[in-house]
């Protein structure tokens, strides 16, 4: 019995962790702007998305949650575990299906009768289910949970041969995202080359083989692919306006193909919670093992639609990364992780197998999900803003646009200010029209009443003339270093005094 329903036992598992410590810590930068755009109202809503880097799609989920239930980070993050839920309960029907094609049943209806699901699919759940990267992103109120779930959709339209979900899927991506092209774009690869495989190009590894109905190519495709086109159409014109408007660029530097693997498999498979644990080294080599061992036996059994969906994006971002601009980040590739599970499960296919590859991955996911739920990896502000109220300024300058928007939404009711001598790179991440709709003023340091406190973020990658230029220009107005907050191991935090 338990055997029977240990599928349902890791979908609850999944769900309890995505459920516990919702509420739990201090919003981030990103996270506070949705918390800053959502509840705007609707002019400046609208001009405030028409500079950011995205469109519109997640703020219009976001904004009924925090209107009804209030801009509290329990609100803001719950879509996003919505989101989280709906894709692991699709991955699942995915799984059911495949599955039960290994049984030789060739139809979707016979998915309720199935029988219990084979390991290499369990252990695809599993990681579905519990890793450390879906976990963290179900708990963040951003957009990439429900990117998640729009790639699982098309996963699940190509492999089940359901043209609305797939059209649905890809729709929401381009809505989204503004990478979101770039998964439709493998989607709509790995549709063509499946249908190739299923009209006969290419026999399917499936013994005995199973017969398939003779259609023209894609039959069935074609009024969904129109109307979906129709939909995502504006979502396309929206994402060029925006590059045509935003200023800012990424300060993300590392974009080999090192870098490329570590997004990839390391993040998707391990997590980023166990980049500082002694088990660092354990987890890079077990993730390549999954992912390249799983690409492997996924060649060999011609899985093209897990192929494509879990490797195309990031191969295409490479790309972009070196030929145009960084855009190479662990969550700008976790639309292609639920496929990167399914292949990297096909290991787990003999019982030799299943034991030595449980014993290195458990301590991994532990560590991992431990990390996130007991230590705050978004970086508390807490003690920050008690430093802040203890001195009671007049107004607070920041010296980056991401430190105005966290301490903005924090912080509603001091003064907030962004330094007029700000450096350039961050500074310029946040256009000047979301600016205005923000209502982010810019001011020189000696122009302002004092007391003054100054929230200088000191990035890693910023220039040594950049941060030198501007603790000269503290050092000469007299400021006094009160407070460091140096817990993220990329930032530190200096809170100066103007007295």
């Amino acid at each position: 019995m338990f055997r029977k329903y240990l599928d349902r036992y890791i979908l609850a598992t999944g769900l309890s962790l995505r459920l516990f410590g919702l509420a739990h810590g201090s919003l981030w930068h990103d996270e506070a702007f949705t918390g800053l755009v959502s509840p705007l109202p609707w002019d400046r809503f609208w001009e405030a998305l028409l500079g950011d880097v995205h469109p519109p799609l997640w703020y219009l989920i976001s904004r009924p949650f925090v209107h009804l239930l209030g801009n509290n980070p329990a609100s803001l993050r719950l879509p996003a575990m919505l989101c989280s839920v709906a894709a692991l309960w699709l991955f699942w029907r995915l799984l059911l299906f495949v599955g039960a094609r290994r049984e030789k049943h060739n139809s979707e209806s016979k998915i309720k009768t199935a029988v219990p699901l084979p390991p290499e699919l369990l252990a695809a759940l599993v990681l579905m289910a519990i890793s450390p990267l879906q976990i963290y992103y179900a708990q963040e109120a951003r957009m990439y949970a429900a990117v998640t779930l729009c790639c699982v959709a098309m996963l699940y339209g190509v492999v089940v041969d359901k043209p609305w979900v797939f059209g649905a899927g890809a729709v929401g991506s381009l809505w989204l995202h503004n990478l979101g092209g770039i998964y439709v774009l493998a989607g709509v690869v790995a549709l063509v080359i499946t249908q190739f495989v299923r009209r006969g190009g290419v026999t399917p590894p499936v013994h005995p083989p199973v017969p398939t109905p003779l259609h023209p190519p894609l039959h069935g495709w074609w009024i969904p692919g129109y109307i979906s086109a129709i939909a995502a159409l504006p979502a396309v014109v929206w994402t060029w306006f925006q590059i045509q408007n935003v200023v800012g660029g990424y300060w993300i530097i590392d974009h080999t193909v090192g870098s490329w693997l570590y997004n990839t498999l390391y993040c998707q498979l391990a997590g980023q919670g166990v980049i500082d644990s002694r088990i660092s080294w354990n987890a890079a080599i077990i993730s390549l093992m999954l992912g390249l061992g799983g690409l492997v036996l996924g060649i060999r059994e011609r899985r093209w639609a897990w192929i494509v969906l879990a490797w195309l994006p990031g191969l295409i971002i490479l790309a972009l990364s070196n030929l145009v601009r960084p855009l190479l980040l662990a969550r700008t590739l976790i639309g292609g992780s639920p496929a990167l599970y399914l292949l990297g499960g096909q290991l787990f296919d003999t019982k030799r197998r299943r034991i030595a590859l449980a014993l290195c991955l458990a301590p991994v996911l532990v560590v991992g999900l431990s990390r996130h739920y007991l230590l705050d990896r978004r970086g508390d502000v807490g003690g920050l803003m008690d430093e802040i109220r203890a001195e009671d300024p007049q107004v607070v300058m920041h010296s980056q646009t991401g430190g105005w928007i966290l301490m903005q939404w924090h912080m509603p009711e001091v003064e907030h200010v962004l330094w007029d001598g700000a450096y350039s790179g961050l500074s310029n991440a946040v256009s000047e029209r979301t600016a205005r709709a923000l209502g982010m003023d810019r001011a020189a340091l000696m122009d302002l009443t004092r007391p003054v406190a100054v929230v200088f973020a000191d990035y890693a990658l910023v220039s040594p003339q950049e941060r030198q230029g501007m603790l000269g220009e503290l050092d000469a107005a007299g400021a006094e270093l009160a407070y460091v907050l140096a817990d993220d191991p990329y930032q530190r935090v200096d809170l100066w005094m103007l007295r």
